[in-house]
């Protein structure tokens, strides 16, 4: 969503020949243009919450969803403070960790056998959440970094039940052109009706809650006559 937002906001700092002539007139530069579109998408506080999430009632649950971490050298501490505020003042029942996260590899302990890159990665991903993340967590690998996940975390695709809701963990699971990442067997970067029909079926009869590292195939939409025939929705 971010890279979206920059896109957006690049396309529309950099306009056509006449628009650049208009601005010129009016004395309006990129760099002023570029600052009241990031003033105008900057983060609004709230006076009051909404009112759907003003209640009495205590949650029966509450988590964390933190994805994309793409954790490398340089972002190590910062991420550990960040999850050492979810673990003191969230205090959430666990937490989710949804794709893409680590690119910082183990040190090599035996150099005449050297373990996988993609390996070592992995296994300080998984020594770095002992350290810093007290609060249990549920995580599953992205399209970035994904080789050998399963060797530490266990399986990349599977589900589970919490406070009443099925949690669906869908994850990539193609080998691409692109070397170094996976996509998903349904399409080329973004998981589409094989995905969504997979989630269907488990959905049937409870209240579930599908997490992917990319959205569904763009743009996801059962108004198709041969997707919603593919999930088995009728009219």
């Amino acid at each position: 969503m971010i890279g979206l937002l920059a896109a957006s906001v690049l396309g529309t700092a950099m306009p056509c020949a006449a628009q650049r002539r208009q601005n010129k007139k009016n004395g309006t530069s990129v760099a002023e243009r570029v600052g009241r579109l990031t003033a105008w998408f900057a983060p609004k506080v709230r006076q009051r919450a909404p009112d759907w999430a003003q209640t009495e009632r205590p949650p029966l649950f509450t988590f964390a969803w933190i994805s994309d971490l793409h954790l490398d050298a340089s972002r190590l501490e910062f991420i550990a403070k960040a999850l050492g505020y979810i673990d003191r003042e969230l205090k959430p029942d666990f937490v989710m960790i949804t794709g893409d996260n680590n690119a910082h590899p183990a040190p090599v302990t035996d150099p005449q056998r050297p373990e996988p890159l993609a390996l070592r990665r992995q296994k300080f991903f998984r020594t770095y959440l002992d350290k810093h993340l007290k609060t249990p967590c549920v995580i599953m690998p992205g399209d970035n970094w994904p080789h050998d996940f399963e060797k530490v975390f266990g399986p990349a695709q599977y589900s589970f039940d919490y406070g009443g809701l099925h949690f669906l963990f869908t994850s990539p699971d193609r080998e691409p052109a692109a070397r170094g990442r996976k996509a998903w067997r349904s399409s080329t970067r973004r998981p589409g009706i094989g995905c969504a029909r997979t989630w269907r079926k488990t959905a049937t009869s409870r209240s579930s809650w599908p997490c992917t590292n990319r959205s569904f195939h763009p743009p996801f939409s059962t108004r198709s006559g041969k997707r919603r025939q593919g999930l088995g929705i009728g009219d």
